[in-house]
Formats: C-alpha cells, sequence, structure tokens
C-alpha cells in the first residue's frame, strides 16, 4: 500500500495534466488572470475618468462661472497700497495760542515706475543734479567708496584682492560681507579723488532714489521752492517716476520756548527711530514716516498722527506709478495744555534778567540757576514752568525739563514737614521751648544752626530756621538720648517714618505731571548713621525735583 499526498499534484501517464486530491473545491479551478486584469483595469479608468471629471467641473466653475470674483481676490491680494502721512495736530496753550503747529512744504519726491534699470536711474539722477541744486559735501568717506566700488569693482576684484584671499572665498572661510571690507579697504584717497564733482551730485541723488522705504515714495529734495517745482511738472516727460508733492514740517510760534517739553518729530530721512522700529512697524507705520522723538510729541504719538491716507498704487502702460486715494485720511487731534503762552514767555524773561543782573554778585557765587512753577491754586493747573541756567560761558539757555527731571538737596524747605511730624507723634508740644545752641556728637564736627538762636519754640525755630530744633526731633523720634561728645544711638529706621510724612507732602512722590520723563528725587537706601538722620530732618540728605517742592 502507497502513500498518497493529502495535497498537491500527482503525476499520471500524461505527465502534461495535473490532477488534484485532496484539495478544496476553488483550487481545482483554472486561475483565470485576464479576467482579473480587465476588471481591475476598469476601475482604474473609472476612477481617472471620475477625476477628471470632477477637474473639468472645479474649472469650469472658477473660470466661468465665478472669474469675476477670482479676479477681484487676485487684485486684492497683488495690490500695492501707500500711506500717506497727514499733518499733526497742533499743540495749543489754555487760551487757544499755538504753541506747535504745521507750515506746509513741496518735496520732489520719485518713485520707481515699472521695470526701471539702474542705467537709467543713473541718468536720471544725472539730469536732476544738473538741473537742481545738490549738495554733495554730505557724501563721507564711506559713502564715495561705495561710488568708487560700484563703478571699479571688477578692476578690484582682479587687482586688489589676492588670489589666496579668493581661495579662502571659495572655501567658505570668507563670505561676501569680508571680500566687500577687503573690497573697500584697498580703496585709496587718491582713486577718491578721481570721482568728480558732477559725478558726487548725482550719487547723492541715486542714493536717495535708491533708499528702502517699504513702498512709499521717495524724497529727493525737500522744501523746494515754487519755481523748482514748476520747472519739474514743465519737464514731466523727461523725469519718469519724479513728482512734486506736498509735505509739512512743525513750526514754533514762540520759538525755542518750552521746546523741550513739547518735543521733536523725526524727518523724513531720519523716519522711524531704531529703538522703537518694530513698535511702529506693527502699528503698519512706513519706515520713513515722521513720528514724535521726544517730549509731547512722543507721549501723544496715537492722538498727534492722525489718519493717514491710503492709496492704491497702479502703473500706466509706460510703467509710471500713478496713486488713486483709498481711504480719506484726517488730522491729528489737537493737544491743549494747561500752560498759559504769555505768562510762559514773561517768565522766561524775567528769570534771564535775574541771572544776567547778579551774575558777578559776590553774595551769590553759586547761583548758576533760578527754577520756577507757577500753577493754579485751586486746580493745580500748571501755568508756567521755567528753568533758567547761565553757562559756563557766560550764556543763558532755558530747560524746562529739568522742573521735574533733576532733583536737588531742598534745605530748609523741609523744615516745615519736620515740625508737623514731631507734633503729629507727640515727641514735642506746641509752645514747647528747645534750647538752640549746638550738638556736638563724638567723633563728628560740630552741628549747630546758621547761628546760636538760644530757646525757641516751634514757631520761632520755623520763623528763624533753627537746625537744632529739628535735631531734636529727629533724636526723639529715634528714641535717642543726646549726651554731648558721646556717641548718639536711634532707632536705625527711623528715617523711613520721616519719609513717609515728608511723602504726604509730596515729597518723593511723582506728582503725575501728564509729561513723559518725570523723575522722583534720589533718595538713598539704609542711612549709614545717626548723623544722616539728623541731616535728613534739615533736608539735606534726599534730593526732590522742583515740581513735588
Amino acid at each position: 500500500m502507497t502513500n498518497k499526498p493529502l495535497l498537491g499534484p500527482r503525476k499520471t501517464k500524461d505527465d502534461k495534466k495535473l490532477h488534484w486530491e485532496g484539495s478544496s473545491e476553488h483550487l481545482r479551478k483554472a486561475l483565470d488572470l485576464s479576467k482579473i486584469v480587465t476588471r481591475r483595469f476598469q476601475l482604474v479608468a473609472l476612477s481617472v475618468c471620475v477625476g477628471m471629471a470632477a477637474i473639468v467641473v472645479r474649472l469650469y466653475t472658477i473660470q466661468m462661472l465665478k472669474t469675476e470674483d477670482y479676479a477681484q481676490k487676485l487684485a486684492t491680494y497683488t495690490r500695492r497700497y501707500q500711506t500717506v502721512t497727514t499733518p499733526r495736530g497742533e499743540m495749543l496753550d489754555r487760551n487757544g495760542q499755538v504753541l506747535v503747529g504745521n507750515k506746509q512744504r513741496l518735496n520732489i519726491t520719485y518713485f520707481p515706475p515699472q521695470g526701471i534699470s539702474d542705467e537709467k536711474e543713473w541718468e536720471l539722477a544725472r539730469r536732476f543734479s544738473t538741473d537742481y541744486e545738490v549738495d554733495e559735501t554730505q557724501l563721507g568717506t564711506r559713502d564715495l567708496k561705495d561710488l568708487y566700488l560700484s563703478l571699479h569693482k571688477k578692476e578690484i576684484d582682479a587687482e586688489r584682492i589676492t588670489e589666496e584671499e579668493m581661495a579662502a572665498y571659495y572655501k567658505g572661510d570668507l563670505n561676501d560681507n569680508d571680500i566687500y571690507y577687503l573690497e573697500l579697504a584697498r580703496i585709496t584717497e587718491e582713486d577718491l579723488q578721481t570721482l568728480d564733482t558732477d559725478l558726487r551730485k548725482a550719487y547723492v541723488v541715486k542714493q536717495a532714489m535708491d533708499m528702502p522705504s517699504s513702498g512709499q515714495t521717495k524724497i529727493i529734495k525737500s522744501d523746494v521752492t515754487v519755481e523748482e517745482a514748476a520747472f519739474l511738472i514743465e519737464h514731466m516727460e523727461e523725469y519718469q517716476g519724479f513728482n512734486v508733492d506736498f509735505d509739512w514740517d512743525r513750526e514754533y510760534p514762540f520759538g525755542t520756548m518750552l521746546k523741550s517739553v513739547l518735543g521733536t518729530v523725526t524727518t523724513s530721512k531720519q523716519g522711524l527711530p531704531s529703538e522703537d522700529l518694530d513698535y511702529y512697524l506693527a502699528l503698519d507705520y512706513s519706515r520713513n514716516e515722521k513720528v514724535g522723538r521726544s517730549g509731547l510729541e512722543k507721549q501723544y504719538e496715537g492722538l498727534l498722527s492722525g489718519k493717514r491716507s491710503v492709496y492704491d498704487l497702479a502703473y500706466d502702460e509706460n510703467g509710471t506709478g500713478y496713486l488713486s486715494e483709498v481711504n480719506e485720511g484726517s488730522k491729528g487731534y489737537d493737544l491743549e495744555l494747561s500752560i498759559d503762552a504769555r505768562l510762559q514767555q514773561k517768565l522766561d524773561e524775567i528769570l534771564t534778567q535775574v541771572l544776567t543782573e547778579y551774575k558777578d554778585d559776590p553774595l551769590r557765587p553759586y547761583m548758576d540757576r533760578i527754577m520756577y512753577v507757577l500753577q493754579d491754586p485751586n486746580t493745580g493747573d500748571i501755568l508756567a514752568m521755567s528753568c533758567m541756567i547761565r553757562n559756563a560761558d557766560g550764556s543763558i539757555s532755558a530747560s524746562p525739563t529739568s522742573i521735574y527731571t533733576d532733583a536737588y538737596a531742598p534745605g530748609s524747605v523741609v523744615k516745615g514737614a519736620t515740625v508737623y511730624m514731631g507734633l503729629d507723634q507727640g515727641v514735642i508740644q506746641p509752645g514747647e521751648k528747645i534750647l538752640d545752641n549746638y550738638i556736638k556728637i563724638k567723633d563728628t564736627p560740630i552741628k549747630k544752626s546758621w547761628k546760636t538762636l538760644g530757646w525757641v519754640d516751634d514757631v520761632q525755630a520755623l520763623a528763624q530756621s533753627s537746625n537744632v530744633f529739628m535735631f531734636n526731633v529727629a533724636i526723639r523720634l529715634g528714641g535717642g538720648t543726646y549726651i554731648e561728645n558721646n556717641p548718639l544711638q536711634i532707632d536705625a529706621n527711623t528715617y523711613l517714618l520721616m519719609r513717609s510724612y515728608y511723602s504726604q507732602f509730596g515729597l518723593g512722590v511723582l506728582t503725575g505731571i501728564d509729561v513723559p520723563n518725570e523723575a522722583v528725587g534720589y533718595m538713598p537706601g539704609k542711612l549709614a548713621n545717626a548723623g544722616n538722620t539728623l541731616d535728613f530732618a534739615i533736608g539735606q540728605l534726599d534730593n526732590y525735583t522742583t515740581i513735588e517742592l
């Protein structure tokens, strides 16, 4: 008996035929590959046809049914806008007098025509420098080297950059910036002398034309005369991309009066300050836009700057850009100050006169400045504030910001607060007399009043400016006992109590005056000894601003 395989073919007499034994029914059927391949091909073909049909329907929808919608979207996405700064708001005094206004001026501007070449721009720059007065003396050595390099780069690279340096460049040890500085270093003073005046003038214009401006027009010449503007308009066909535009500058009817308080505005050439560049760019300012740089101009930039005009930039058939208004701008808000301009003007004159009159007075050898603040006692409004300083050369200059930024030892001004503090704390009694002689602490100089006053009470101490009376208030506040020529021990934290009382009178506390950069003064940390506390009681330690005083 032979063993038969359970699965698999078994040969018969006809070796070409296979018979299956023990297999399932579906394995006995012949494998029909042609049917399977045909079916799969049909499925793939059907999928491709469905996909193509979907694409055709979508294309028909986009190109035929929604042509206008998508054309509008394309125009919106590719549209270039230009913003134009409107005049800033004015600053007025309490009576409506203009302290800071605007003066209109004419500028010649340039916007690159579409597809203009560098050679064409050089041609325009040369023509402009011939027809208009251009100051080439503003070019520095670096500017002239850049000009020479732009004209002779191939020559410099071939003759003045060594093979070793070029090998290092190709190797990656030197980059483009390194080669650039090597090129500049190899340009000599003799090379710069070959650049004639006409070429230098043209380069000044070309620099202005190349100035990056975030797509805005570039100012080529500012504050031009009516005749200069008219000449450009008459020869506009020769100056493709050039135009005449209106701009404005700040003007000050009262001259330099309060100038440092009012602040300054950048020019179009200066543009956005580098320290605030990211801030203004985030607010959609242009890089060459004029903004407040200091003082109230900067503090109220958001109100004074107003709403900028927005224009749509397009090009005509000649490639020249032109603007059509999209959003109309508006002038900035006016800022009304509490200052009385006429009163301020008079106060400045008086302080200048006093400084001049007493400049050689032997009784006032250190009087080199006078500060004065005039306020409305009912509202606290500052009507005028002036600081006049006599300089080393004898000239007198105004520094009104010193009123709230510079700090000084107040001296006897604080004695009223010291007496109030002593009475409120109960360490002295109304009418109590204290001997004004002198105080001598061990290992320290004698501390006394301007003269020996004898027995004085609180009122007399203020009337005669007694230092010794104030010393005794501080000693009692600190729980000390004075014994002549012995060490003086008082509570080390007494000065904190004293500062809390002085702050009730506005000393060492910001007043909140509506100007930037108000200072609080100078107040040292923990006092080193009891003598410092005594000095504090007569205004010879902490420093305060004039506006606080």
